[in-house]
């Protein structure tokens, strides 16, 4: 125990602080070399047709998202010319959520984490990009996320199959007319052992026939639904309509799904920007990511910021309908709210410069 206690005291006190210190400018060095170097040695061959490259032509692709995300914005120009912290509430709720977490498609059958032969070893398409969506329309995430591809796909994936779950477990407590079991927190042993048994099923689609997929599915929502009811017992006829909603709801042409998906969105975009501690919006730079107050770092007050931000996260998405996927969703929203304003502090400095230049480039309307 005694050496124990000297290594926590050691990561504590001499190599945090020095990962602190020096790691900002580490990674700032990493990326450049990555994807800097690599276009001014391109741009270097070609000085005739570019005597004057613009400082920021190694990063199109963050270009061609804030573009996006300055166009998208539910703020307009002057405000965001105005407001630093507008800015950064732009690229986190509007940037990063809406235009990357929830990009179109949104349909579950569409899996992104299979990576086609033209990408590099980071995920990328040799220049480092990586794309998001479905293979007729990809979008090229911004160069900043360049080392979190895999855990935006996982985000967008959990958050996807959330809904179209969340949207199952909706109709079988519309039939069993227990609905509000599913808002118990923690659920009932029974409940949880019928989720478990879903999540479970809707996972298990790569070894099996799509109508054997379905038909599994169907049979996990069934259950659910008896176990919801009061007596356990569900007519035949209950039974064909549950499981003709599950094979619509798998095929994403139930129109619920748009509606539990928004309504998922909100509660990341609200997340994004959100003080667990204080309970109210938090100031956002574009340079240095979230400004939040101090939390306790004694785990057993609870007060620590993953435990605060964790639990007011699953209460909104059980408020909002989600219960059967709460917890996931808010380690979802952790992940993401740390990814994003991670990126923020290590290359905020590249961040601000192309988001105004945007800002400028855009219609003034």
């Amino acid at each position: 125990q005694c050496q124990v206690d000297i290594m926590d005291f050691q990561l504590a006190h001499v190599i945090a602080p020095r990962t602190h210190l020096l790691g900002r400018d580490y990674m700032m060095k990493l990326f450049q070399d990555k994807f800097k170097s690599h276009h001014e040695a391109i741009a270097n061959t070609n000085l005739e047709a570019h005597p004057h490259p613009h400082p920021y032509q190694y990063v199109p692709h963050l270009k061609t998202w804030l573009d996006e995300t300055v166009k998208d914005s539910d703020f307009e120009r002057d405000e965001l010319f105005a407001s630093e912290e507008k800015r950064g509430a732009a690229v986190l709720q509007t940037g990063w959520v809406d235009n990357i977490l929830f990009r179109s498609p949104r349909d579950v059958n569409v899996d992104e984490t299979k990576e086609d032969s033209s990408t590099d070893h980071d995920g990328g398409h040799g220049d480092g990009a990586a794309a998001v969506g479905d293979g007729l329309s990809p979008f090229y995430m911004p160069e900043i996320l360049y080392l979190d591809v895999h855990a935006v796909r996982s985000i967008r994936m959990t958050a996807k199959l959330s809904v179209v779950g969340s949207v199952l477990a909706l109709h079988a407590s519309t039939v069993a007319g227990g609905g509000h079991k599913l808002k118990a927190d923690p659920l009932d042993v029974d409940i949880q052992e019928c989720r478990h048994t879903l999540v479970s099923a809707m996972s298990n689609r790569t070894i099996q026939s799509q109508q054997k997929y379905e038909e599994t599915i169907g049979d996990a929502v069934v259950h659910l639904a008896q176990t919801l009811k009061d007596d356990g017992v569900l007519t035949s006829g209950a039974k064909d309509t549950l499981r003709s909603r599950t094979v619509a709801v798998m095929k994403m042409e139930d129109p619920v799904i748009k509606l539990l998906d928004d309504r998922m969105k909100s509660v990341f975009r609200h997340m994004m920007v959100f003080d667990p501690q204080t309970h109210q919006r938090v100031p956002t730079s574009i340079r240095t990511g979230r400004k939040l107050a101090n939390f306790s770092s004694d785990a057993d007050k609870k007060t620590t910021f993953t435990t605060v931000f964790k639990k007011v996260a699953k209460q909104e998405f059980i408020s909002k309908g989600f219960s059967f996927y709460a917890e996931e969703l808010a380690d979802a929203t952790l992940m993401a709210s740390r990814i994003m304003n991670l990126s923020l502090y290590l290359y905020g400095s590249i961040v601000e410069p192309v988001f105004l230049e945007a800002l400028r480039n855009s219609p003034n309307v």
